[in-house]
Order: structure tokens, then C-alpha cells, then sequence
């Protein structure tokens, strides 16, 4: 997945091309653009050549990537990104949306530079396991957790813990 980012005056956009062909009309598309989910980047779907392309909103937004190559993770960081990803994922739910369609990727989830609100793309047509997508983010929050702080450690490895037994519940 290559995403394409655009600026005009007043927005920035992180530009996904749908994984698949999409007319627009299909339920998940519409939920997702006519409505503003909690947790998720608000999008807009638009049509180039035959090929479909999702416009999310990162508008004063950086990548979890981006904020995490500087400084390490820590328990209010750690804390936020599991409050959005409940948030996300009761939103979805909410809409009847698929969990798995959620990018889990630290490319793909968005912070205020202050990591006081998070935000995750959730692409229509996407297909991967939410429970191997959140075993690979576990994975990158032990490899950036700020082991001076005690409580982001305890919480970080307890997080991996549980994201590698079998039949685990990510709302757990």
C-alpha cells in the first residue's frame, strides 16, 4: 500500500487507493463518508481514471511513525493510543463497520503532535486480521517504549502479553 498525500489550501490528505473496485455506493463506503465515527479519520471517497481513491483528513494530524522516531512511548502515549483504538473500535461497531478493515501500521495512525488524541484509518475492502494487525502494533510499542518510565513498561509488555495468547479480545 503506497499512500499519496495532497495539500491544498486549507487541508492536508492522506490518499488510499481502494483495494478494490468500488462504485461508491457499497454500505461501508457510505458509513464511513457520510459519517464522522469516533476514532476513525473522517474521509472522502473519489473517483480518478476507474480508480477509486479514499481522501483522509490529517489536517494538523502526524503519523504515530513520525511522533515515535523522536521520543519514546510512554504511559500517557500508551494510554491514549488504547483509549482511540476502543474509541475506533466502538464507532465501528456502532456504523456496522469491520474491524479488519482497520490499518493498525504506526504509518497509518494519526496523533496530535501532543498524543492527546488518536485517530485510525479504517480502509473499505481492507482485509487483515485485526488480531495479527494489533500484534504487530504490541510488537512496535515494545520497541519504542521509554524504559525510564515504569508504568509505560509494565503496561507495554502486559499489552504484548496478551496480544500473543490464542483467542485473546482486543476490547479486553
Amino acid at each position: 500500500m503506497n499512500p499519496t498525500f495532497r495539500r491544498d489550501t486549507d487541508h492536508n490528505y492522506m490518499i488510499l487507493d481502494a483495494p478494490q473496485e468500488v462504485r461508491g455506493d457499497e454500505y461501508q463506503v457510505r458509513m464511513l463518508v457520510l459519517n464522522r465515527i469516533p476514532g476513525i479519520l473522517s474521509c472522502k471517497m473519489r473517483k480518478m481514471d476507474g480508480q477509486a481513491g479514499f481522501y483522509y483528513e490529517i489536517t494538523d494530524l502526524q503519523p504515530m511513525a513520525r511522533i515515535f522516531e523522536k521520543r519514546k512511548l510512554g504511559q500517557k502515549d500508551i494510554r491514549a493510543l488504547l483509549t482511540g483504538l476502543r474509541k475506533a473500535m466502538d464507532g465501528a461497531r456502532t456504523y456496522l463497520l469491520d474491524a479488519n478493515q482497520f490499518l493498525l501500521d504506526p504509518e497509518y495512525i494519526y496523533m496530535k503532535p501532543s498524543a492527546e488524541e488518536v485517530l485510525f484509518c479504517c480502509l473499505p475492502f481492507y482485509d487483515k486480521d485485526i488480531g495479527s494487525s494489533f500484534r504487530e502494533l504490541a510488537e512496535y510499542i515494545l520497541k519504542k517504549l521509554d524504559h525510564e518510565d515504569t508504568e509505560a513498561v509494565l503496561w507495554g509488555y502486559d499489552i504484548y502479553g496478551k496480544a500473543v495468547e490464542e483467542n485473546y479480545s482486543i476490547q479486553q
